[in-house]
């Protein structure tokens, strides 16, 4: 690949692939430069392109290929993480193709690749709830030209037209007056020919309600109710070891003395590693390396940060630490001189823990000065980029397999601890190793919703109606890991739900006050939404409380009257009897907000 080229976009790409007419569809971004080392932040020009071929020799396609049993199979580029994205362009694609079920779409993880990186990023993510609104475009369009050149192939094949042709899950068929009965081919067959293939150029997309999907049951589930459906933490290679980790609960501090000959004792462990941060023991099964683990008598360094203290610091930030400015709506002199009293509330959410339903686990294999891993990530770029460094080798050396993932909920975006200590077990022993954490060790040791302490203030008018609000929010950031340290940015994503709110305020300005955390955090479920819906949507009740009006009532004339929040709004008083319910003294609250438009 030339030097220096820059990356096609969508639009573009799609050009050269029906220039090309190749059936494969191959899909491929031009490469930049690639630079000796990890990359600080990964870009999709230093990740590679898988390189992977069909067994008859023909490209992959970067989204949609014709694979084995003559099946359409779809490249995904995000994670499952039991979030459905599996589903929900199985059942896209199927659509597009006219395929009556979403399952007779067969799904792959995507692995590192250029292709991969998100539309207008340069990171491979799955993240953000964004899955599917981001790339649903570049896969129904993907999708589109592959049927298009399938179907113009199979008319060459069978000798019609090509409005006489009909795909299937499995062959192409035709059927018209004359033909004594139906031909068909199977899809492989039109996906390996060589050759350009002519296509029509009033082929599109279907039209609306052409293509009927029965309602989606979950691609996987089969394989979920039998088991079969393999995990990162089911992966087993050749003459592989099983390793359980031990580190230190307090972030950045050792080891002081364990008893490595009891560790040892114990039949079937093979060897006793130090790790950054602990100890790991390698042995024949996980579970005699768990074990072995607990008569090791570990005595730890002390750390320099508790959480009990956290409260006092956050709180402590909050009147003295320096604010990122995320985008001040001024209030207008008009509306500041109807402003009758100023209320002010404070809040405070605890640190949380993600505890998946899988705990982490990695697989890793040394070979050569190259590294394999096997396992479930939301960043795979992150995780070379971290494996590289730690290894001291450079990125461009690091093969990752990604697979579904039991839950995550961001676990998974950053903290790649558990794919380092792996890779180094494995260039130790000179065979395969899988680390699995406990659920002690995972619950110890994740990547924390941070703490975080908040202080909502509010103008109100003659009527106790709100005017303007300020948000100072104070905890803290974990965007420096992705590579995003930009002040704006940082101020932005901590002050989602506040800086965003529905409610018609005549003047908003909302801030970040960044605060260290003596524990490694990370983002959880929903980002700064969870706890800044929160902190607001409690602010407004308590302001209802403060006017004497109902809760209801008092966010209707905070809205628009022609907002969705209003219909919102309207629909659960109804249907829920919210009158009657507060007229019979019972209790009753509702939160509400609009994330992720």
């Amino acid at each position: 690949m030339r030097r220096g080229l820059r990356r096609p976009s969508r639009r573009e790409l799609l050009a050269l692939g029906a220039a090309a007419g190749a059936i494969g569809l191959r899909i491929a971004a031009a490469e930049e430069p690639k630079t000796a080392g990890a990359p600080t932040a990964p870009t999709a020009g230093t990740a590679r392109p898988a390189p992977v071929a069909t067994p008859a020799g023909a490209p992959l396609s970067a989204y949609l290929f014709v694979g084995p049993g003559d099946r359409i199979h779809l490249i995904l580029p995000v994670t499952e993480m039991g979030q459905g994205v599996s589903t929900s362009f199985a059942a896209q694609v199927a659509a597009e193709f006219g395929f009556p079920k979403a399952t007779d779409v067969r799904v792959d993880q995507a692995p590192i690749g250029v292709a991969y990186a998100s539309p207008g990023s340069q990171l491979q993510s799955t993240a953000g709830s964004t899955s599917v609104r981001i790339w649903h475009v570049l896969v129904g369009d993907a999708a589109t030209r592959l049927r298009a050149m399938l179907m113009a192939s199979a008319a060459r094949q069978l000798g019609v037209v090509q409005s006489d042709v009909t795909l299937g899950p499995q062959h192409a068929s035709a059927t018209r007056r004359g033909l004594r009965r139906s031909r068909r081919v199977p899809l492989g067959k039109l996906a390996w020919q060589d050759g350009p293939v002519p296509m029509s150029r009033s082929f599109g997309r279907l039209a609306a309600g052409q293509g009927r999907v029965a309602p989606a049951t979950n691609v996987h589930a089969g394989e979920i109710a039998d088991g079969t459906l393999k995990y990162g933490i089911d992966q087993q290679r050749p003459n592989q070891l099983h390793a359980a980790v031990r580190c230190n609960p307090a972030a950045g501090a050792g080891v002081l003395r364990f008893d490595e000959s009891a560790i040892r004792r114990r039949e079937g462990v093979v060897d006793v590693v130090p790790v950054p941060g602990g100890i790991a023991t390698l042995a024949s099964s996980w579970w005699t390396a768990h074990r072995s683990l607990q008569d090791a008598a570990i005595e730890w360094q002390p750390g320099t940060g508790n959480s009990e203290s956290l409260e006092a610091e956050l709180r402590r930030q909050l009147e003295t630490g320096p604010v990122l400015a995320a985008v001040p709506q001024l209030a207008t002199a008009a509306a500041l001189s109807a402003a009758r009293a100023v209320v002010s509330r404070d809040y405070f959410v605890p640190m949380l823990a993600h505890a998946a339903l899988e705990p982490l686990a990695c697989t890793a294999e040394f070979v050569a000065g190259r590294c394999q891993l096997w396992m479930g990530t939301q960043s795979p770029q992150l995780v070379a980029r971290d494996v590289a460094r730690a290894l001291d080798l450079p990125y461009e050396s690091i093969d990752l397999h990604n697979f579904p993932m039991g839950g995550s909920f961001g676990r998974r975006v950053i903290g790649n601890e558990v794919a380092i200590q792996a890779a180094l077990l494995a260039r130790h022993s000179g065979r395969p190793v899988k680390v699995l954490w406990d659920r002690e060790e995972d619950l110890r040791h994740d990547r924390f919703r941070p703490a975080i302490v908040a202080r909502l203030s509010a103008s109100l008018d003659a009527a106790h109606k709100p005017v303007t609000l300020t948000a100072r929010v104070c905890g803290a950031d974990w965007l420096d890991e992705v590579g995003n340290s930009r002040p704006q940015v940082k101020a932005l994503t901590n002050t989602q739900g506040l800086a965003t709110s529905p409610y018609a305020f005549r003047g908003v300005d909302t801030g970040f006050i960044e605060a260290k955390s003596p524990v490694p955090v990370g983002p959880w479920r929903s980002i700064a939404h969870g706890f800044n819906v929160f902190f607001l949507e409690t602010f407004i009740d308590e302001l209802a409380a403060l006017a004497a009006a109902d809760p209801i009532d008092f966010r209707h004339s905070l809205l628009a009257a022609d907002s969705p929040g209003h219909a919102m709004l309207r629909a659960v008083r109804a249907r829920c009897g919210w009158d009657s319910r507060r007229s019979a003294l019972r209790t009753s609250g509702l939160r509400s907000t609009a994330a992720w438009r």
